[in-house]
């Protein structure tokens, strides 16, 4: 595995991608009840969830544009249309 990338980050998945209004995080079972992040490419934190469950994300209020969501400290990026 190259730098930076660590296997857990590798189990995770999420979509859809670009996404519309719900994004689903699947792979994270042991992460449940983790607060949730998503950031702007700027580094402004758009959206929290606390004690997050597995259950879909509302973006649909986001200005399109790519995003980071972080769970831990599991980083992925996604396109919001």
């Amino acid at each position: 595995l190259g730098e930076g990338i660590d296997e857990l980050s590798l189990s995770i998945n999420i979509y859809p991608n670009p996404v519309k209004d719900d994004l689903v995080i699947e792979g994270v079972n042991d992460m449940l009840e983790s607060d949730v992040c998503i950031y702007s490419l700027m580094g402004v934190l758009v959206a929290q969830y606390s004690q997050w469950n597995g259950e879909k994300i509302d973006v649909s209020d986001l200005n399109a544009g790519v995003y980071l969501v972080k769970i831990n400290s599991t980083t992925l990026k996604f396109v919001k249309q």
